[in-house]
């Protein structure tokens, strides 16, 4: 077996070189965007692209960038760009906010382009150049800031990148807001394709120029440890840097010429020392040298800044912020978000808490999210005993969480900070707080804070609310003594009604220092005036022992038990200085049953009523007593909106007490009033006029002491849009009464057409005392009792009776309210008749939705929604103007194409088969509604017929006469799969068939087009049916040709007289056009029949020219003619009967001034055909057809197809099909081409017919030509790979006739990219072919594989169909034979000469003689036209051989096992392929491996495996995975993967070990990792590992940290001199290193400096001999001389690690000496003389000592 080495190169990048440049193309194909790189339909845009390192695959200079343009489109007001550059890490972006943030980006750009680029690339020359690092991934972003836009039309060529399918460009687009690219908001959407670019890059001629220094600026002082070195390029194009670096001048002793690669940033690692001078010199490189004279800079660092004396205190008092060492960043989100400094608060209002300043977090500006911190300097605390405080405003804007995290960290980060508490900004968030004002909170260090270098961090997190203020931050140890703190210091209970319970108010005590805080039994208590009033919760355990920090909770709760203002204390006795220490406590009590109201419960509170549209219940926040109260908003003026208290007993000392406010403005007033009905209103007291604070008024009742009245606050205002806010009313003792009757709700007194599901609805009474509940009698007689009797309801206001009403019937009720003092008196019988039976039984029946209000529909009819989308509906609707108004039925299906939206009939009692249906509909576009029937309004749907829609509204009718089921409904369904479109039906009639005949023809007209004169047009059939009942009479004669021309028309009639047509029956004539002279022609068909308008007439027209035949070459690009006249002799033909024709235009062209264009109609599918003029063609002769086509605009598919025939009609094109496009949607031009053979000599007709459907956009054709095929040719590829350029063939392009040799050793082999026929194909040796399922082979293809090596095994498999073991070796028979592989035994088993190669399986041969072809003849492999899937078993029983399976490339092109959709089953992630030359299998895992990057070149055989696990597996051979040999296959380098290659002195096998290093793979065996070592020839010398209890060859592991040592087995083939070379360190980190080590000899090398080994072997059993292990765990110093020792044809070899002098002495086991040898700086040392078998002691005595080895001679 052989594999080719091939290089993996994406289809969409080639690199080529002219004028000292490099331009890398980014992308092919021909597909547009319009978003990319800007969105010109939007005022402003911001984009993002990336563009991987395997796809650039160049280091240097970027100086221009190109897009390719579609051209002609204005971009006049989107050409405004900035580019920036980037580098990025990222392969795709995981979000819509996963922008590469501005850091890494550099603008290269900024200016207007072109406003109307031409087609093609459009070059940006680049204002600053990008050094690109050929290491990462590059970003190209495109920020668009010109005030306006342009259209939506494609501009900008595009392409997706193959491979699986991820979001390489993200986009902004909007009208309104200009994004900052140094924060974008949150993206539009994701893509995932690019641009087409390119990207140039200059080519250095001289070295570079010195580079210079961007910080710290030379002589800096006062810089960070943290810094890092930057520097910017001086020009001359470098590719690299060099750096010196330290505190020697010049600088070495950190970095001395330290290659850092084309960057220009070094961060030192570890941060630098405080107080230091540094010296520092960069040395630009590249491919011509080092720059020369390069400056050496300097700077000092700063001084230390770590706080060490306690306690420390900063209050921002200071000018300059952030204070000296304190540090304030931005951590998330958008804006600045940074920490300022502040003298005075706004948002909210402020002053510092001392000094002259604090700091201020701007969540007021931020957006949520954002988050900055604010950083002490270091710290160095001498125990844990430490704690940090502040103090923190907080404000009482509840509508958002701002707040403050306090950390603690070991660094100067929040990465791996730990959270000492939060605080939020506002007081009804954690910590709840009463009041606003400066609050201090106090954290404790962690365990384990003790040292220097630790940081307090507080991390501002705005929620867009109001601004967080910071003062006097303290850093301090901790006090010995305790100190006793409570919170809250005071509680005011408020107002409670004597004899209930205010809720509990905790009161939390506080140890905040050292020792401990003690309360024993008794020390907690109540004390003071009402102490009695107060209830003590403290449900502690004494004593109570509070340590640092810790807390505990006491409650209280006010319970009175009589009426006035009620004090006392909580009182603390303590051991703690203050003590005892008290809180003060206050409420105050309502006499019981008394008016109290502060609005926190359920709207409207038990007993209070509201004016319609008045009051209702505010926001949390708005609140004078809690969070919430009364509150009415207003948009234009009012005079006396009433909120209504329950009814109260007024005595001479009561009084209404309340608080009122306004939000703004100062015409909003309060007047109380009173009223004993509430319908006859008095005012009392004064009117007030509210302010914007809450603020208490009261109003003096004694002049009503006596009544019993209701009270009322009425607002009124002369402004709009203003508030009113009314809390914590109090007020004299509620009246205890019975309550009024109830008032009528749903349905009305009296009401008809009421559903049967209906609810009833009431409310209480306007006056009397407040319900309890409500009693119900209910029923179909009166007095109501048969269905509801007395029933007690409880306190609600609706009832749902259940089982649902019945029909037609008339109901009676009557609700009756109670509460303690009895029934409500006098209450109503009130009454209601539900709707009619809906059914339709008598007919015509009409409905026109608009009897039921939107968006119910009428009663009985129906709705089915299935819908992922809530946006879908079918309702009733008085949207998008009804045919009769006010309503029609409406069905919208939004973004979800599986939806199903069904609008269905009441029942219809007639069979439907005696009905037709009228309807009115329309659109929101073109398309069609399904008119069907079910069995029930729920169940299944079963399509009748669908109607086409239009968007205006028009009447259709639907014949329900063939209907042949039994359903009873009708039902209109939305199309499936249409999104986003609305259908509206109206005008709903249903009436019985007719009972006469109606005559009907089709078509109702028929031009015939050009015809040429004495020629006859196809035949026109007529159909005439009767589309009513009973008969319709034709009598003899009663059809002829009448008008002006009939003589050049022909009539054809068969049918026999007379013509009687039952229902639905009918009859067919047929008319041709057979002009005998040219010009316009008219006549007409005229039908004599017993219907209604008799007679009836047919308008017949043509058109005749006379024209001549033309010859070969034919050409015609329309540019003769003044559009939208057509060329002469060409004809069009209108076979859809529009307005709408081919014709020439002059607006888009591929040549200028004219294309022939044809344009679309709303209403009707395109049918229309332009033909050539006559062509003279010859007998047996190949012509090839060219043209251009295009669609006008890429939002529309159009249709296009182009035949030929002997006559220039449609129904003349019979000769064949040329081309068919039914996908059209490039707006560009786009090459069409066909060959075609004329049977016999004569005049022929090309026609171009476009059909595309109803409702799209133009359709264009351009440069017509037609050419003869040659009948043999080539492939030379001199200009690229694209078979369609003429330029690659030595006898110009192929067609059907042409017998086509792709011969061996070429660069360029050919890629087909549209469908193509040819005659036969003929490959030579590793040759490849691309797009072949695109190739029609008319006597199929030739490939050959020519092998070489005697006795050797090689696999190979069949890239063609149908061929046999014998065919595939047509000569050399009697030496070849050919096995194929048995997966269940292990066997290999001959093949029959006739036996079949089965395509994408694998065989092996074995040939005894020096060399032979395989030729493979047939029609190449295509499988299912996507894949090849060859059958696999894992059945196998033999130890060993089991679940491997022999399959091979079934392709004409190399694959690639890692590109493509390859689908991979049950197997395990490596492919084994034989290579005979070195007597070994290669393999490859996905990234690693001896099998050159995974490719499998043509007519190869590879091995598979499954899992251990699966119990079957599977295999997709891709198409898309095939390639060119010559591609390079352009792959990201592996990360840490060691190759070791063993060769040996006799034979040229070879074998191959590879230990990789990579995420998610363990130790043990990994089948999607690890590749199993497979058995190669006795004589190979063989490598591999343990993966567990299983050889590998690709020894996958986690990490070297946790695997730093790898057994190697070795095993000679044959007795040699064996020579092991390492390669791929490179791949390594810098600081890793790797020995080789002798098990055997005891020798040591560094495979880093020295990765070659020699050693000698006989042939045994295998041993893990050698040992590899990384980064010198266990490996004695490299800088002390070691030592390895082997022999070799009886000499004695000495290997040394480093060329060194001293003394060679080798002793046998006698101790006798038998050589004493000088050597003299020498690494290899060969003994003089030969030595007889034995074991010898070898030492080697230098300067550091002496080393000794036993050497065996065999």
């Amino acid at each position: 077996m052989r594999k080719l080495l091939s290089l993996s190169l994406m289809l969409f990048l080639w690199t080529f070189m002219a004028w000292g440049q490099t331009t890398v193309t980014i992308g092919s194909g021909t597909n547009t965007g319009s978003k990319l790189p800007v969105s010109p339909f939007f005022t402003y845009s911001y984009s993002q692209q990336i563009i991987l390192q395997s796809e650039i695959a160049q280091t240097g200079t970027i100086t221009k960038i190109k897009f390719y343009m579609v051209g002609g489109v204005s971009l006049n007001y989107s050409n405004n760009w900035t580019i920036y550059l980037g580098h990025t890490t990222k392969t795709a972006f995981s979000s819509n906010t996963d922008w590469v943030g501005s850091a890494a980006l550099t603008q290269v750009y900024s200016g207007n382009i072109t406003s109307t680029p031409a087609a093609g690339w459009y070059e940006i020359v680049l204002s600053t150049s990008f050094n690109y690092n050929n290491t990462d991934n590059l970003v190209i972003a495109v920020d668009e800031n010109a005030s306006s836009y342009n259209g939506s039309a494609n501009y900008a060529r595009i392409f997706t990148p193959s491979g699986a399918a991820t979001y390489r460009s993200i986009y902004y687009e909007n009208d309104g807001t200009n994004p900052n690219p140094a924060s974008p908001p949150t993206a539009t959407t994701r893509q995932t394709y690019l641009n087409q670019v390119q990207l140039v890059f200059e080519t250095a001629t001289t070295v570079p120029n010195c580079a210079t220094a961007v910080s710290p600026s030379n002589s800096a002082t006062g810089i960070q440890p943290s810094a890092s070195l930057n520097w910017a390029s001086g020009g001359g194009l470098p590719t690299g840097y060099k750096l010196y670096f330290g505190t020697d001048n010049p600088p070495t002793n950190i970095a001395n010429g330290t290659d850092l690669g084309l960057v220009t940033t070094y961060d030192p690692t570890p941060d630098l020392s405080y107080s230091t001078n540094y010296y520092w010199k960069v040395v630009p490189y590249n491919a011509f040298g080092d720059a020369t004279g390069c400056s050496v800079w300097s700077f000092t660092t700063m001084a230390d800044p770590t706080i060490t004396s306690f306690p420390f205190t900063e209050s921002f008092d200071g000018a300059t912020f952030p204070p000296s060492n304190w540090v304030t960043q931005k951590t998330a989100g958008n804006g600045t978000g940074l920490w300022d400094r502040q003298t005075t608060g706004t948002s909210p209002t402020c002053t510092t808490h001392s000094g002259a300043g604090m700091t201020r977090y701007n969540s007021l500006s931020y957006a949520s999210g954002t988050k900055g911190i604010l950083m002490t300097p270091p710290v160095q605390f001498n125990s844990d005993a430490y704690r940090v405080k502040f103090w923190l405003f907080r404000d009482d804007i509840n509508f958002s969480a701002d707040l403050v995290n306090v950390y603690y960290n070991t660094t100067n980060s929040l990465t791996g900070a730990t959270l000492l508490g939060t605080v939020n900004r506002s007081i009804s968030y954690s910590p709840n707080v009463a009041t606003k004002g400066w609050y201090e909170y106090t954290y404790n260090m962690p365990s384990g804070s003790t040292g220097t270098g630790r940081y307090i961090i507080f991390e501002g997190v705005s929620a867009y609310g109001n601004n967080i203020f910071i003062d006097d931050v303290t850093i301090e140890a901790i006090p010995a003594t305790p100190t006793f703190l409570v919170t809250p210091t005071s509680k005011d209970f408020g107002t409670t009604i004597s004899g209930n319970s205010s809720t509990t108010q905790n009161f939390t005590v506080t140890n905040p220092d050292g020792g401990t805080l003690t309360f024993t039994q008794g020390n907690i208590s109540l004390t003071g005036a009402n102490a009695d009033q107060f209830t003590l919760v403290d449900a502690n355990t004494y004593p109570i022992n509070l340590t640092n920090g810790q807390s505990c909770t006491v409650g209280v709760k006010f319970t009175p038990n009589s009426a006035g203002a009620k004090t006392a204390n909580l009182q603390f006795i303590h051991n703690s200085s203050g003590s005892p220490s008290t809180v003060s406590l206050t409420g105050n009590a309502l006499a019981a049953g008394s008016l109290f109201e502060s609005f926190e419960g359920t709207w409207l509170p038990t007993g209070w009523s509201a004016d319609a549209s008045s009051w209702t219940q505010s926001s949390a926040g708005n609140g004078y007593d809690g969070t919430k109260s009364a509150y009415l908003y207003t948009t234009s003026t009012i005079t006396d909106k009433k909120l209504i208290t329950p009814k109260v007993t007024v005595t001479g000392s009561s009084q209404l007490s309340y608080y009122a406010k306004t939000a703004s403005g100062s015409s909003q007033k309060i007047q109380v009033k009173y009223s004993t009905d509430k319908t006859n209103w008095t005012n009392i007291g004064s009117q007030i006029t509210l302010t914007s604070t809450f603020t208490q008024y009261t109003v003096d009742l004694s002049s009503l002491a006596g009544q019993n009245v209701y009270l009322a606050f009425s607002a009124s205002t002369t402004s709009s849009y203003v508030y009113f806010y009314v809390d914590y009313v109090m007020g004299p003792v509620i009246t205890q009464e019975a309550p009024a009757a109830a008032t009528i709700g749903a349905p009305a007194n009296s009401a008809t057409g009421i559903l049967p599901t209906s609810t009833l609805t009431w409310s209480a009474g306007a006056t009397g005392g407040t319900p309890t509940g409500y009693k119900l009698y209910f029923g179909t007689d009166n007095p109501p009792t048969n269905i509801a009797n007395n029933t007690d309801l409880g306190l609600v206001t609706s009832y749902d009776p259940n089982p649902d009403m019945a029909l037609n019937t008339t109901y009676y009720w009557q609700i009756v309210p109670y509460n303690s003092l009895g029934n409500a008196a006098s209450c109503p019988v009130w009454s209601f008749t539900t709707v009619p039976d809906p059914t339709i039984t008598t007919l015509p029946h009409t409905q026109n939705f608009d009897g039921a209000t939107s968006p119910a529909l009428p009663y009985g009819w129906n709705t089915v929604v299935t819908s992922s989308n809530s946006y879908a509906v079918v309702n009733n609707s008085t949207l998008n103007t009804p045919q009769s108004s006010p309503n029609h039925a409406y069905m919208y299906n939004s973004g979800d194409n599986s939806a199903t939206l069904i609008l269905v009939s009441p029942q219809i009692t007639p069979d439907l088969n005696t009905l037709k249906l009228k309807f009115y509909g329309k659109s929101s576009s073109a398309g069609t509604v399904s008119i069907g029937t079910m069995n029930s309004q729920t169940g299944t749907y079963t399509e009748f017929t669908t109607v086409s829609l239009t968007t205006s509204y028009a009447q259709y009718t639907v014949d329900f006469s063939a209907y042949a089921g039994s359903n009873h409904y009708i039902a209109f369904k939305h199309t499936n799969g249409v999104t986003y479109r609305s259908i509206n039906i109206d005008n709903f009639y249903l009436e019985t068939l007719p009972v006469t005949p109606v005559f009907s023809v089709s078509p109702t007209s028929k031009d015939f087009g050009t015809v040429i004169s004495g020629s006859t047009s196809a035949a026109q059939t007529f159909t005439i049916s009767n589309t009513g009942v009973g008969t319709l009479t034709i009598n003899a004669g009663g059809i002829t040709l009448t008008g002006a021309n009939t003589n050049q028309f022909s009539l054809t009639d068969n049918n026999t007289y007379p013509i009687n047509l039952t229902a639905g029956q009918s009859a067919t004539v047929s008319v041709a056009f057979a002009p005998t002279s040219t010009g316009a022609k008219t006549a007409s068909l005229q039908v004599t029949h017993n219907a209604s308008g008799s007679p009836s007439t047919i308008a017949l027209s043509g058109t005749a020219y006379d024209c001549s035949a033309q010859t070969i070459p034919y050409s015609e690009n329309f540019d003769g003619v003044t559009a939208p006249a057509i060329p002469l002799c060409m004809t069009v033909t209108n076979n859809n009967n529009d307005d709408k024709l081919w014709a020439t235009n002059a607006a888009t062209y591929k040549s200028a001034p004219n294309a022939m264009m044809i344009g679309y109609n709303s209403n009707l599918a395109m049918n229309d055909w332009f033909f050539s003029q006559p062509l003279s063609l010859q007998a047996g002769h190949l012509y090839t057809l060219r043209f251009y086509y295009r669609a006008q605009t890429a939002t529309f598919t159009e249709k296009l197809e182009v035949k030929w025939g002997t006559s220039p009609d449609a129904s003349n094109m019979t000769s064949g099909s040329l081309f068919d496009n039914n996908n059209i949607s490039a707006v560009t031009w786009q090459l069409a081409e066909a060959s075609f053979t004329p049977a016999t000599t004569g005049t022929y007709y090309i026609g171009w017919h476009g059909y595309s459907d109803k409702d799209k956009h133009n359709l264009l054709v351009d440069d017509i030509a037609i050419t003869e095929t040659p009948t043999a040719t080539t492939w030379n590829g001199t200009t690229n790979n694209d078979w369609a350029t003429a330029t690659n063939w030595s006898n110009g392009l192929p067609g059907s006739i042409t017998d086509v040799t792709i011969p061996a050793g070429l660069t360029n082999y050919p890629t087909v990219a549209s469908a193509s026929t040819i005659k036969s194909l003929v490959m030579g040796d590793g040759a490849t072919l691309l797009g072949f399922k695109l190739l029609t082979i008319t006597n199929g293809a030739t490939l050959t594989r020519n092998i070489s090596g005697k006795d050797d095994y090689h696999l190979i498999s069949s890239p063609v169909q149908s061929i046999t073991a014998g065919q595939a070796f047509p000569s050399n028979q009697n030496h070849i034979w050919v096995r194929s592989y048995d997966e269940p035994t292990g066997n290999w088993n001959n093949l029959e000469a006739t036996s079949a190669l089965t395509p994408g399986i694998g065989y092996s041969f074995f040939m005894d003689i020096a060399s032979t072809s395989a030729v493979f003849n047939g029609q190449f492999n295509v499988g299912n036209g996507t894949y090849i899937s060859p059958a696999l078993t894992l059945s196998g029983t033999v130890a060993g051989y089991g679940r491997y399976n022999l399959l091979g490339n079934p392709y004409p092109a190399t694959l690639d096992w890692d590109l493509g959709l390859w689908t991979k089953t049950g197997l395990e992630a490596s492919v084994w392929v034989w290579s005979d030359p070195i007597g070994a299998y290669v393999s490859w895992n996905g990234s690693a491996g001896s099998l050159s990057n995974g490719v499998i070149p043509v007519a190869q055989g590879f091995f598979v495996k499954g899992t251990d696990l699966a119990f079957s597996a599977s295999i997709r051979i891709p198409i898309d995975a095939t390639r060119h040999n010559q591609q390079g296959f352009y792959k990201e380098a592996p990360q840490k993967v060691l190759r070791l290659d063993v060769t040996n002195s006799v034979n040229p096998y070879q074998n191959s070990l590879f230990v990789q290093y990579t995420e998610n793979a363990t130790a043990g065996f990994d089948d999607q990792f690890d590749t199993r070592k497979m058995s190669d020839l006795a004589e190979t010398p063989e490598l591999w590992a343990m993966a567990g209890e299983t050889r590998v060859s690709i020894d996958a592991l986690p990490s070297i940290e946790q695997n730093n040592e790898v057994d190697v087995w070795f095993k000679p083939g044959v007795d040699a001199q064996y020579t092991l070379t390492a390669s791929g360190m490179e791949t390594f980190a810098n600081g890793d290193v790797a020995y080789l080590i002798d098990n055997l000899t005891g020798y040591k090398q560094n495979i880093n400096q020295n990765p070659v080994y020699t050693f000698s072997a006989q042939a045994a059993p295998a041993s893990s001999r050698f040992k590899i292990s990384f980064s010198g765990v266990g490996i004695e110093n490299p800088t002390t001389t070691s030592m390895g020792a082997y022999s070799y044809n009886g000499r004695i070899i000495v290997q040394l690690n480093d060329a060194t002098t001293g003394v060679l002495n080798i002793t046998n086991m006698a101790g006798q000496k038998m050589t004493s040898q000088s050597f003299s700086n020498l690494n290899e040392i060969t003994t003089n003389g030969t030595y007889r078998p034995g074991i010898y002691l070898v030492s080697v005595t230098t300067a550091t000592g002496t080393i000794t080895r036993k050497v065996v001679v065999l």
